[in-house]
């Protein structure tokens, strides 16, 4: 079996990507790698060249000026359908002189107007549609043009591809409720770390037995510090130290929104470029060292960070929000609370399982059981190649 794996990024040079692609970039270089240990033959498409018609680009003049003038709609030039059909035109030509037995995509638009004689799956975390109403930093307010493009390119991407795998149980629903696409072509297997790991029980015994027992460190990773819920984070951790309870919060990836001044309790990060060596270190080393992954997210599907933190065996907070049930197993390698939970929940699970050291410890190697059995790469890989076989 010889696969084909589309992209229209260049998706084997992270050192182009830009900031607010990392995470979705570097799941797909991570499931491209993963695909080519997993697969006798895997051939890498892309990437393509972004072509806009005359009329796209005279609608998105508009909309801009708009933008400047009154409205604070959003324009989505990447959704237009010449922008998608002519992707397709090229996949086809680049297609038409492959062998692959089996086309593959991390997107689902580029799969809206394909045609090709060979099977096409998708492996992603969510439709757009699905996800627009929760991340407003990325799909900001549509205007009604833009939805009803993305819209269709789900649409006719999941109708025309032969199966579609979402890294959420919650992702699988929605595609099925918003377009009624057949329940038997939907499969749900989660994705990886997006880091290499090689780390074993031994590793994780060794973190968790040099993690500090006098101060309860709380790692908060993300961009957007709403929509990740870093508001709560932050109320979470002024609460243990109003309890007398000894902690802080390490804040990486954006900076806190706060009204008052931020306690000493709390240490900005900023952004850490994991891309480089220095930056990896700097994240592997905050993950080893603190006790509790906290993520309270309002918006989200699967979270790269919290496989990450399983990796490390290190527990993960949040909220029973999109994709992140499939990825959290209450007990297993964190919880989930509701998205109205109040504070003081958190703040009991956090002083009961710290002060209870074998049930800690517990928690963090039965974590990184959870990395090694469900969401690794490898793991994932064996599940997704076998799906493949069975489209031939």
């Amino acid at each position: 079996m010889k696969v084909a794996f589309i992209s229209h990024f260049d998706l084997l040079n992270p050192s182009r990507w830009q900031r607010q692609q990392m995470g979705n970039l570097g799941s797909s270089l991570y499931m491209y790698k993963s695909l080519k240990n997993a697969c006798e033959r895997l051939e890498y498409i892309g990437p393509l060249e972004e072509r806009h018609s005359l009329a796209a680009k005279l609608e998105n003049l508009k909309y801009k000026i708009c933008r400047k003038l009154s409205s604070s709609k959003t324009y989505h030039y990447w959704a237009e359908p010449s922008v998608n059909r002519n992707y397709a035109k090229q996949l086809e030509q680049k297609l038409s002189q492959s062998d692959a037995d089996i086309i593959f995509s991390p997107q689902l638009s580029l799969l809206s107007y394909l045609d090709c004689p060979q099977p096409t799956v998708v492996w992603t975390d969510s439709t757009c549609a699905g996800i627009i109403p929760y991340y407003p930093d990325i799909f900001g307010d549509p205007v009604s043009a833009s939805l009803k493009h993305i819209t269709e390119l789900d649409r006719r991407a999941l109708q025309n591809c032969s199966l579609a795998i979402f890294s959420s149980d919650w992702a699988a629903k929605t595609a099925i409720e918003l377009y009624q696409v057949d329940p038997h072509k939907v499969k749900v297997i989660p994705t990886g770390v997006n880091m290499d790991c090689d780390r074993t029980e031994a590793d994780i015994k060794d973190f968790i037995s040099r993690r500090s027992r006098k101060i309860c460190q709380l790692l908060f990773v993300g961009v957007d510090w709403h929509r990740k819920g870093g508001d709560i984070a932050l109320d979470v951790i002024k609460k243990l130290n109003q309890l007398n309870f000894k902690s802080e919060l390490v804040v990486v990836g954006c900076q806190p929104i706060s009204e008052e001044p931020l306690p000493d309790f709390v240490r900005v990060m900023g952004f850490i470029n994991k891309s480089t060596e220095a930056g990896k270190q700097k994240l592997e080393t905050l993950f080893q060292e603190s006790h509790f992954l906290i993520m309270p997210s309002r918006g989200d599907c699967t979270p790269a960070s919290i496989r990450e933190a399983s990796s490390f065996g290190l527990p993960s907070l949040s909220t029973n929000f999109g994709g992140i049930p499939t990825l959290i197993k209450d007990e297993y390698n964190g919880k989930v609370f509701d998205l109205e939970a109040d504070i003081q929940e958190y703040c009991n699970y956090i002083v009961k399982t710290f002060n209870n050291i074998d049930s800690y410890q517990k928690l963090a190697i039965s974590s990184f059981n959870e990395y090694q059995t469900r969401l690794n790469w490898n793991i994932a890989a064996r599940q997704v190649k076998e799906l493949l076989m069975s489209c031939i």
